[in-house]
This record gives structure tokens, C-alpha cells and sequence, in this order.
């Protein structure tokens, strides 16, 4: 037996728009050469705007390269389960969906859960300790407003504060949605 070979794990986050199948075998291309690969162990595809329904495109073309042993497993990041519904009726197989699940954040709870489990879909869960918030780190800290750089990335107090505020019954108005 010889070392155990590597995972080769990437997330893709392209720019919403039209996606041919040259743009997506492009961007894999670039991940298989960059981590000196030949196959994606799991290629994680996130997308930002879902009023543009072309990341259906995007994953076939996905499909296209897991058939031709370029990608092993499909995977999502952040999708609800309204869009994850119409990948799987569209008949595109995903075997996860990463989301941001802690005992502040519950949302996977609601409908998510129930349905990756009746369509064998793993859920991966991001920031179960909220970026820190609810480690020993922050015990004795005073408290701070939630526009304030608080946390080590800026982004971390934009993601997390409604969650907080809302488990503590704290009520804010932010400035622009979250």
C-alpha cells in the first residue's frame, strides 16, 4: 500500500451569465491544473443570483464533465431548498449542499433537512461557533454594536449579527439587507 492519495476539493463561484459548456470545462481545467489532478474529488458550485437561472447550465455542464471522470461529485454551497428542488427535478445529482447551520442559525431545519434526506443529499454545515461568537473567545467581552468591526472579518458581523440579535431578542434595523 502506498500514501494515501489526496482529496481534491474546490468550490466554483462564477460570475452569473451565460454558461457554455467552454466556460465551465475552462474553470475546472484551471482547478484540475492548479492542484496537479486529473479528477475534482468534489467540486462545490455556489451561485450569487438566482433570478438568473443559467446555474442549471452550469451544473449539466458539470454533469457533462463528471461523465467524461473529470469531477467525481457535484456539490452546492448556500442553494435553498426551493432552487435545490429544481436542480434535482431537473435531474442534475448532487450529493451535497453546504450551509450555514449553528444553534443560533437553525434555517436548514425548517425544509432543508427533510428534503436532502429523502434525496440522499449530505448537508455539510459552515459556522456552527458563528465565526467564534459562541466560543470562550468572546466571554467577558463588552458589548458591541453590530456594524462595528467586532469580528476579525468585517463580512463575519454582516452575516451573523441577524442571527444573534434575533436569538437574544434584540431588535435592529439594519441598512441594507443581509
Amino acid at each position: 500500500m502506498g500514501p494515501p492519495r489526496f482529496q481534491a476539493l474546490t468550490q466554483w463561484v462564477p460570475r452569473p451569465g451565460r454558461m457554455t459548456r467552454k466556460v465551465v470545462g475552462s474553470s475546472v481545467n484551471l482547478s484540475l491544473e492548479r492542484m496537479n489532478t486529473s479528477c475534482l474529488d468534489l467540486l462545490q458550485f455556489h451561485w450569487w443570483e438566482y433570478r438568473d437561472l443559467n446555474y442549471l447550465d452550469a451544473l449539466r455542464h458539470s454533469m457533462d464533465l463528471q461523465a467524461e471522470g473529470k469531477i467525481k461529485h457535484i456539490g452546492l454551497t448556500n442553494f435553498d431548498t426551493h432552487r435545490l428542488n429544481l436542480i434535482v427535478d431537473a435531474g442534475i445529482k448532487v450529493v451535497s449542499n453546504q450551509v450555514a447551520f449553528s444553534l443560533l442559525d437553525r434555517r436548514a431545519l425548517v425544509k432543508m433537512t427533510e428534503f436532502c434526506r429523502g434525496h440522499g443529499i449530505s448537508l455539510l454545515a459552515y459556522s456552527s461557533l458563528h465565526s467564534g461568537l459562541m466560543s470562550d473567545a468572546w466571554l467577558g467581552m463588552a458589548e458591541r454594536s453590530p456594524m462595528k468591526r467586532s469580528f476579525p472579518d468585517p463580512s463575519s458581523t454582516l452575516h451573523h449579527s441577524p442571527h444573534i440579535f434575533r436569538a437574544s431578542n434584540y431588535h435592529y434595523s439594519p441598512c441594507f439587507a443581509i
